[in-house]
């Protein structure tokens, strides 16, 4: 868990059993800038989100790369949710690229992007999410609010989802988004 953290790396982790209560999760990171990555990491059986990354009006600029990792395993959780959420604040471009990675097993969405200001290039390729033998998940949820502008790429991702959206880009606002 971090606050102002610039150019953060994570390169072959594992993180299992994070937490055990509501608002608990693998990583929590707040006001994450610079150029990031995070690298054939696994992260599953959080209290809630696996990795929740929320970056406020003050918050610089931030680039994150996500790759070949494996989000899972929330869904039989009281409080489980998503395997990775983003949301920003701030005025300035932001870049988010999830690619090669795994989502299966999430109570809630495998991906969960969200702009309310500022401008948020979002791409989420070549990834698999996976309900497994659960009754439901969903799959990537995009959401462009306030004064955001979203550009979005969505390409050559397999989903088997059930009972939510596989994908949802809903608008809210004064927001701008394009696919």
């Amino acid at each position: 868990n971090g606050i102002g953290v610039n150019g953060l790396v994570m390169t072959d982790c594992d993180y299992n059993n994070c937490g055990d209560g509501q608002y608990e999760g693998c990583v929590k990171l707040r006001n994450l800038s610079g150029t990031s990555s995070i690298t054939n990491c696994t992260f599953a059986n959080a209290a809630e989100e696996l990795v929740e990354i929320i970056n406020d009006a003050s918050a610089a600029a931030l680039t994150l790369n996500v790759s070949g990792s494996t989000f899972g395993d929330t869904f039989d959780k009281t409080f489980g949710a998503k395997g990775i959420f983003v949301t920003t604040a701030n005025t300035v471009t932001n870049n988010v690229t999830i690619s090669n990675s795994t989502f299966r097993r999430i109570k809630t969405q495998g991906v969960n992007l969200r702009a309310s200001a500022g401008t948020m290039n979002a791409n989420v390729v070549d990834c698999n999410f996976n309900k497994d033998t659960k009754r439901y998940m969903s799959g990537i949820e995009i959401i462009p609010q306030g004064t955001a502008v979203m550009n979005i790429n969505l390409n050559r991702n397999t989903l088997n989802t059930a009972g939510g959206s596989s994908i949802l880009v809903q608008g809210a606002g004064t927001a701008t988004y394009q696919a």
